[in-house]
């Protein structure tokens, strides 16, 4: 990708990402009328992006000063336009911006060992992060975001997550650690009108720090228990004479032995391990004083023993009263398997799965580079632009199924493939103005390609074969079948977003922006059904219909093939207005209207979908009202924020499940008519004395379904085509959740009077979150009860800058277990209840070093 400015022109070239994308040929024929709209698409990208640029270029070669510096307000008392770090790394969102935010600053992620998201999410009571592997993971912020941890193709979250301005929609590009973690932003509530990707939840902005001025080297070196081996190193300073070109290089490897054990075969196999390694680079080149660039690349690969669920128990009794036939337990006797007692894995941290050739491992790299160029123009006025491209590569190896010892499934994988281009520019003017504006277009580009496997094994047909068929027939149907199929989805995205602020009085601002986004995707799904052979077996014709009616139904939701394709456009306008006053030089108030979208898109997998199921889903679209305090006092040793929301979601994405009658569930999206979340978050921090500091966030959030009267009902009600969700909780939001904690530091000088002077620390911090439900079939049996994690960690160093450091930690202090996910609906069916454990107790020491 290539962005040129000539003579107030703008030229951006997307060769990379509309020309090099390599479309896979093998496969299912994808056919000739989605090669045309593919074709169409492409015509279509590059003509609307030129006309956007020929649109906003000359808009702003006519922008002028608005006002004289000397008229403007004074600038002592300026509350400056928002900056958002998600689209422009230029630092955090201050203090005294109007929009809901919590920062999470370099000290305390280190203090913290905090390197990567899914731990900076326990400081953060508003952003909700479920696990259950790499690919299968979503985030939330105030409830909103994606409804459930299954994977998507045709739609992206509605939360965006950053990494130094990139947009990172596919949860494995962002979930590596990161050395020179220098901050974690959380903006809550719908910042399309800032740029990047328009928004629903919110954003989550990850930065890293720019290369330093002088040489300077960090070596970070971490063992704990279950093997927990980290090294991590940078070196970074200046590469040319005067300081204009720097550049900062780090890397990093990890492994840990998983914390949940097999012991079917062998007492050593253990699940949920680790081993990640990756690096990155950032060079700054500042050839004068008016310009900045800034060439980032990374690349990352994670591998683990991954996603296997415990046993919870199993269903036996619809909520009727009546009795679930064919149950977990029925079908355990027919194969002779003996379930572990309900819970029992859980408090052990076993499982039973596995044996030879029978492995459940994935692997996944990431990787891309991008450049961030900052041009100060005449009259103060800034451009910038930063442009990136990504890959992403997931290769899951389930060969197993996922919860119990018994040969079920021998595949379920689905491995996507993803190539991205982004490209943003922004137009700034000065501050100081009665009047500031940012303007920009955003444009994305990605291309997604997946391939699906699923095979049952030799116990297929005892475990999934309908009970009225002889056991001749469901072998024949079921042992060995298999699903082939394949999926691929083009997305572009254009928007154009303006934002401004009005210094109307010196303690009292308007802010606007306006939005307006074009999405357009198409895409294909195509599979087929096979397995053995039904005829010359002994099997009459009547019965050879039945085996493969029943292993259609098992496997391709009714079709032993299906292949078809879906074209998506659509229109989107989006925007904020807030009004905020400085009531003391200490206290902001603010109020706020925004409207944010999430696009729509394909409801396309590596699936086929049931009969009845749209192959699209539309927009989403969110109404937030919030009005807040930020406050500051004491010399800045006080700080507490605050925030009323209440959001209205329309046509709210969301996964439903379709289980077929042998108990295979196919996921798919579908939109609910209306949802609402709403409540207050508070945000304390405080430094009572020299040294001591603590902190506080709780969130309340009553997120809840206003109208979702067709839903497909949970597990154990039956006897009903659908049921009402209305007024019922949305999945994976806690009512209440809190995190706190303390952090003293202390010189130690004269401890040792021979030695050089030391500061020490200590601290620790709990989180906790009220039950919720799971998942997204509001299931009782996939409710998690409330619980709570503690947290410890000291620290000893020299007192300087450079020089060794020593923290010791302990994570999970109490060793509580507890579910971070529980479902009905994982592979063996039949009412089985299954979860994903979370981290037990984990200790360990870092030894650093900085030069």
């Amino acid at each position: 990708m290539r962005c040129e400015g000539r003579n107030g022109k703008l030229r951006v070239s997307l060769e990379w990402a509309m020309h090099t994308v390599n479309v896979r040929k093998e496969g299912i024929d994808r056919g000739s009328n989605f090669s045309k709209r593919l074709r169409r698409s492409h015509i279509m990208a590059s003509s609307s992006f030129l006309t956007l640029l020929l649109f906003i270029a000359p808009a702003w070669s006519q922008i002028v000063e608005t006002e004289n510096p000397k008229n403007s307000v004074e600038a002592g008392s300026l509350i400056q336009s928002i900056d958002v770090v998600g689209t422009r790394d230029k630092g955090p969102v201050k203090q005294n911006d109007p929009v809901a935010a919590t920062l999470l600053g370099e000290n305390q992620l280190q203090n913290m060992q905090i390197e990567d998201l899914s731990a900076a999410k326990t400081l953060v009571p508003s952003l909700q992060l479920k696990y259950n592997n790499q690919q299968n993971l979503t985030y939330n912020i105030r409830g909103i975001g994606n409804s459930s941890t299954s994977q998507l193709i045709g739609v992206f979250n509605g939360t965006n997550i950053y990494v130094d301005g990139v947009f990172l929609p596919r949860p494995g590009t962002w979930t590596t650690k990161l050395v020179n973690l220098k901050g974690v932003d959380v903006e809550k509530g719908p910042q399309g009108t800032t740029g990047g990707w328009d928004n629903t939840g919110g954003t989550v902005n990850i930065r890293t720090s720019d290369p330093p001025t002088t040489l300077t080297g960090t070596a970070d070196v971490t063992l704990g228990n279950y093997n927990l081996y980290e090294a991590k190193a940078s070196l970074g300073g200046p590469i040319s004479d005067g300081g204009k070109s720097t550049l900062l290089v780090s890397a990093f490897g990890s492994r840990r032995d998983g914390y949940v054990i097999g012991t079917r075969y062998n007492e050593d196999q253990n699940y949920l391990n680790y081993n990640d390694f990756g690096a990155r680079a950032k060079w700054l080149v500042t050839p004068n004083d008016n310009l900045t660039i800034r060439v980032s690349a990374d690349g990352a690969r994670e591998e683990q023993n991954c996603c296997v669920f415990l046993f919870a128990g199993a269903v036996t009794k619809y909520t009727s009263g009546a009795s679930v036939s064919n149950n977990f337990y029925q079908r355990a006797a027919r194969v002779n398997y003996t379930p572990p007692a309900a819970g029992s894995e859980l408090n052990d941290l076993t499982t039973d799965i596995g044996g030879p050739n029978r492995q459940v491992y994935e692997s996944l790299e990431s990787y891309g580079t991008s450049v961030d160029v900052n041009y100060n123009l005449p009259n103060d006025y800034t451009l910038t632009s930063l442009t990136a491209i990504r890959g992403y590569d997931y290769h899951p190896h389930w060969h197993n199924n996922t919860v119990i010892g018994v040969d079920t499934n021998i595949n379920s994988n689905g491995l996507p493939n993803v190539r991205s281009a982004q490209e943003e520019i922004k137009i700034s003017t000065p501050l100081g103005y009665r009047l500031e504006s940012t303007s920009g277009l955003f444009y994305y580009f990605e291309y997604i390609h997946s391939h699906g496997r699923s095979t049952y094994g030799s116990a297929g047909g005892l475990w999934y074969g309908s009970t009225s068929n002889s056991a001749a027939l469901n072998s024949a149907s079921l042992d060995y079948a298999d699903r082939d199929s394949d999926t691929e989805q083009y997305s572009n995205l254009y928007a154009l977003f303006n934002r401004e602020t009005w210094h109307i009085l010196p303690d009292l601002d308007l802010t606007a922006g306006l939005r307006f986004s074009f999405t357009q995707k198409t895409g294909r799904s195509g599979g087929q059904v096979g397995g053995g052979n039904v005829t010359g077996i002994g099997l009459t014709a009547a019965q050879q219909t039945t085996a493969l009616t029943q292993r259609a139904n098992a496997l391709g939701s009714g079709s032993l093939s299906w292949n078809y394709t879906a074209d998506y456009e659509k229109y989107a306008p989006s925007g904020t207005i807030s009004l905020s006053y400085k009531i003391t030089p200490d206290i902001l108030s603010y109020a706020t209207y925004s409207r944010g979208t999430r696009p729509g898109g394909l409801n396309v997998s590596t699936s086929n979908l049931p009969t009845g199921a749209k192959t699209t889903v539309d927009n989403e679209t969110l109404d937030n009202y919030e009005i807040g305090l930020k406050t500051n006092f004491l010399n800045n040793h006080l700080t507490v924020n605050g925030a009323l929301f209440w959001e209205n979601d329309w046509n709210y994405i969301t996964n439903v499940n379709f289980v077929s009658s042998s108990g295979t569930t196919t996921t798919y999206l579908a939109n609910a008519k209306a949802a609402v979340t709403r409540g207050g978050e508070l945000d304390a921090k405080a430094e009572l004395f020299k040294g001591l500091s603590v902190y506080g966030s709780a969130t309340y959030d009553d997120a809840y379904f206003k109208s979702f009267a067709s839903a497909p009902c949970p597990f154990e009600i039956t006897g009903q085509k659908s049921c009402s969700y209305t007024g019922l909780p949305i999945a994976l939001v806690s009512k209440w959740v809190s995190a706190s904690g303390v952090d003293y530091v202390h010189s130690l000088a004269g401890l040792f009077p021979r030695g050089e002077a030391l500061i020490g620390n200590i601290g620790g911090d709990y989180s906790y979150q009220t039950s919720f439900f799971s998942d997204t079939t509001i299931s009782q049996y996939s409710r998690i009860p409330a619980y709570g994690i503690a947290n410890l960690h000291a620290g000893l160093r020299p007192d300087s800058e450079d020089g060794w450091s020593l923290t010791l930690w302990v994570h999970n202090l109490l060793d509580k277990r507890y579910y971070t996910t529980l479902t009905d609906a994982n592979g063996i069916g039949a009412g089985a209840i299954v979860g994903s454990p979370g981290l037990p107790l984990m200790f360990g020491a870092t030894v650093g070093v900085k030069l």
